[in-house]
């Protein structure tokens, strides 16, 4: 199995520096730009499906990488949101930020980290063998780095932040549930 996460493009909210969680939000002209550039870098792989969160800045980034795939299926799955922030969503992004702060009605990290290695499980069940798209978010993405890479919850800040439109690709151990990173945070 070959997993290939995508971040989504850049928003309006990321311009302006400000956490966006579980809101939809809108790529800029630069985001559109990165998911196409990243279509174009995917040409060179044949992926069976293409996992999406269903969150619109991934959607959207998903929709225009599958212009260029037109074979591949776009799956939407809520496990792969973005942590729910509470009262800091839509908030200007904190000088001390790293994702894994305690806020008001916040999802908590190791929820997250439950729902995302619930999504591992399935995709590694139901789709053995395959190469699998997920486009998603930046905490959700290093939350599924970490559980592909046999990390615990809170290790997650440990693994390097991913920018708009880069691709981490992931290959699994065949002797183990475990996967090796063959390529992070690249973008174009």
């Amino acid at each position: 199995m070959k997993l290939i996460l995508v971040r989504h493009g850049e928003t309006v909210a990321n311009r302006r520096h400000i956490l966006q969680g579980q809101t939809h939000g809108k790529l800029t002209a630069e985001g559109v730009s990165q998911a196409d550039k990243v279509a174009g870098f995917l040409a060179s792989f044949d992926v069976d499906i293409c996992f999406t969160s269903d969150l619109r800045r991934a959607v959207d980034t998903a929709a225009i990488v599958a212009l260029k795939h037109p074979r591949m299926r776009i799956v939407k799955d809520i496990r792969l949101r973005e942590r729910y922030l509470g009262e800091i969503q839509g908030r200007k992004i904190p000088a001390d930020w790293d994702g894994t702060g305690h806020y008001e009605s916040a999802e908590p990290v190791p929820e997250l980290y439950e729902r995302v290695k619930s999504f591992v499980s399935y995709i590694l069940t139901s789709h053995p063998d395959q190469v699998i798209l997920i486009v998603s978010h930046g905490i959700t993405l290093k939350i599924l780095l970490s559980v592909c890479l046999g990390y615990d919850a809170l290790q997650f800040p440990e693994i390097e932040d991913l920018k708009n439109g880069s691709v981490s690709i992931l290959e699994q151990n065949p002797e183990s549930l475990l996967f090796k990173l063959v390529d992070s945070n690249r973008t174009f």
